[in-house]
């Protein structure tokens, strides 16, 4: 008897849990986008993250928390700037996976540690060599995709300029349908 409520229990404990962790979701959040058209890789910046951004007609970037969004503007340190007035805006502190198999760095790296680990395999488990040492034809071509990977993550684009086929938009994420 005494293990049919306690499985009750937990089951509305698990309901209860759900419907809290359900309703965080649903919370209202605005955020920054960078997309190209044509493009899977998109770019957000959320509300306390730190941007650094290009005012048309200024040659310096200026920085800053963004500390909200209106419509059509965004709001870094309390300061109200239209999105319309932005030039560019500095990317290289965001977050991309190195090893992202839409990137070719990401393909690159894969490609360098998966060419070592089937050639280990081969000789260890297949062949059954043991102790056998590294093969330098395996290990030049691997350290040469590695480093080409990590070569070209270092000479990506490091500014997303706004224009042509860059937008720039506030997306805001209300659920609620009253106004």
């Amino acid at each position: 008897m005494g293990g049919f409520l306690h499985l009750r229990y937990m089951r509305l404990l698990w309901i209860a849990l759900l419907i809290l962790l359900s309703s965080s979701l649903l919370a209202q959040q605005s955020y920054l986008y960078l997309n190209k058209i044509g493009r899977t890789t998109k770019v957000k910046f959320f509300e306390q993250e730190l941007i650094r951004l290009r005012l048309k007609g200024d040659e310096f970037f200026v920085s800053g928390r963004i500390t909200g969004f209106d419509k059509d503007a965004i709001k870094v340190s309390g300061v109200v700037i239209p999105i319309t007035e932005i030039k560019s805006i500095d990317i290289r502190d965001k977050n991309f996976s190195m090893f992202s198999f839409r990137s070719t760095p990401g393909k690159l790296a894969f490609a360098g540690y998966g060419y070592t680990a089937i050639d280990w395999f081969n000789r260890r488990v297949v062949a059954g060599e043991v102790g056998s040492g590294v093969d330098m034809r395996v290990a030049s071509v691997s350290t040469g995709l590695i480093g080409t990977s990590y070569l070209l993550k270092a000479l990506r684009k490091k500014y997303f300029t706004v224009g042509g086929r860059k937008v720039l938009a506030i997306i805001n994420t209300n659920y609620s349908t009253c106004s």
